[in-house]
């Protein structure tokens, strides 16, 4: 029984962090339409009629579960939750560093202030 448990429990992990990221990426590509003047009542059309928000979507929410388990994340072990919320922030830090540079630095701003 204790055998199925891991590969159970690692999986959890990974579907919850593919959904939440999905979820956050939702979200935040909801947030970019609307600095970019898009009213709150149009955001549903502007997510549909865009094709970068479904090839994104297709590809931020594996590039999180890969990140994570590059860092040893999914590893199943005894750890401190300190050591839990270090190695979270640690992944995250760079994982938005990465975004960052790749996706975000190449938007239209009027302002440098913008970012």
């Amino acid at each position: 029984m204790r055998s199925l448990q891991r590969p159970l429990q690692k999986g959890l992990y990974i579907a919850g962090d593919w959904l939440a990221a999905a979820v956050a990426w939702i979200i935040f590509f909801a947030f970019r339409k609307h600095t970019e003047n898009v009213p709150f009542t149009e955001l549903d059309n502007a997510l549909l009629q865009d094709p970068t928000f479904f090839h994104s979507l297709l590809l931020i929410p594996p590039f999180w579960c890969v990140l994570h388990g590059l860092s040893g994340y999914y590893g199943i072990r005894r750890k401190t939750y300190m050591q839990d919320l270090s190695l979270s922030l640690k992944t995250c830090f760079s994982g938005t560093l990465i975004l960052f540079f790749l996706i975000i630095l190449d938007d239209n701003i009027g302002r440098y202030t913008d970012y």
